[in-house]
């Protein structure tokens, strides 16, 4: 009896010593690391942002013994996860904020390990994103002596996992990138009636602008729209790298009496040699087309000597794969 009490009071002098250097010690603890990778911030974004492919990239399970549940959406605001582990025992991680394409924000909790906060950031510049990841936490009282080691521990995870995503999103942006064929080539004059924006913000011309405009042209036209001649298109007068803003022109190519209106103007469309790229795409990409356009007329010595225009060919109400789409980029040249 007399040597349980020796081993008690020993017990609670170790435990006592242990409460003291615990309150001498930092609970917080916190890991960053950061990577650039080739491919839209988008891209990147979205990958992140569904817990479902992170099983393809993130370290945590290379884990053989994880079983990860998925009970509900794997995107957007409160989806998440939970999983057991022989190795890394149990816990769930959810979004706690989305911020389309710039941020995400997440809580994990392990159990009675304590639970943390994750932060990813996101910036795109000339095609590469930088993408940050954040994790930061107290432990608890008794756990305060493991804090020091968590950066040392989790750092060489994250940066493994960073390397896996930067691997899966820039083959995943390979795969979307265009073969764009480029040709030189003539067209005619015709006949059009369109509705002109000046200064208009990039982020202004959404679906809806260009839906707006185009519905207006076929109010307008009527029953002369049966004279069409050619696929709608939009003529970019300007554009602003700076400001972010350009003078956009969105018409339709008919064969009319109609003299125009306040708001519609009518005209004749350039003739003459063009340089012409066909893309197939979403509307969102069709940027590539006239880089690579701009790189070729370089290259090959044309001069630029009118304002290039998208011709929308596909119409997006009756092919709903985006993959499909076909857009004709025009650049009015001499050589």
């Amino acid at each position: 009896m007399k040597a349980l009490k020796i081993i008690l009071v020993v017990l609670l002098i170790i435990l006592g010593g242990l409460s003291i250097w615990n309150l001498t010690l930092d609970p917080a603890f916190e890991t960053k690391r950061s990577i650039k990778i080739e491919a839209p911030q988008e891209v990147v974004f979205n990958i992140v942002g569904d817990f479902k492919t992170w099983p393809k990239w993130s370290y945590w399970f290379k884990d053989t013994t994880m079983v990860a549940t998925f009970d509900g959406p794997t995107s957007g605001m409160d989806a998440g996860y939970s999983w057991t582990s022989e190795q890394s025992g149990s816990g769930f991680q959810n979004f706690t904020g989305v911020y389309p394409s710039d941020s995400l924000t997440t809580y994990i909790n392990f159990g009675m390990m304590g639970d943390s906060d994750g932060k990813w950031t996101f910036s795109e510049e000339n095609g590469t994103t930088s993408v940050s990841w954040q994790f930061n936490g107290e432990m608890p009282f008794l756990l305060r002596f493991m804090a020091a080691g968590i950066e040392p521990a989790v750092g060489p995870q994250f940066e493994e996992g960073l390397s896996n995503l930067k691997a899966l999103a820039e083959k995943i942006a390979e795969d979307m990138t265009p073969t764009i064929q480029i040709e030189e080539s003539s067209v005619e004059a015709l006949s059009y009636y369109s509705i002109s924006d000046m200064n208009m913000s990039w982020d202004a011309m959404s679906s809806e602008f260009f839906g707006e405009r185009f519905g207006a042209l076929t109010g307008y036209l009527g029953k002369d729209m049966q004279n069409v001649t050619a696929p709608p298109f939009t003529i970019f007068h300007k554009w602003d790298e700076e400001n972010k803003t350009t003078d956009v022109e969105v018409g339709i190519a008919a064969n009319s009496n109609l003299e125009g209106s306040e708001k519609i103007s009518k005209g004749m469309t350039y003739e003459g040699m063009v340089l012409k790229a066909s893309y197939y795409g979403p509307y969102e990409g069709t940027g590539a087309a006239h880089e690579a356009i701009y790189a070729y007329s370089q290259e090959n010595g044309y001069k630029m000597v009118g304002s290039p225009w998208e011709s929308y060919v596909t119409d997006p109400s009756t092919e709903p794969d985006v993959n499909k789409w076909l857009t004709e980029i025009y650049y009015p040249v001499s050589k």
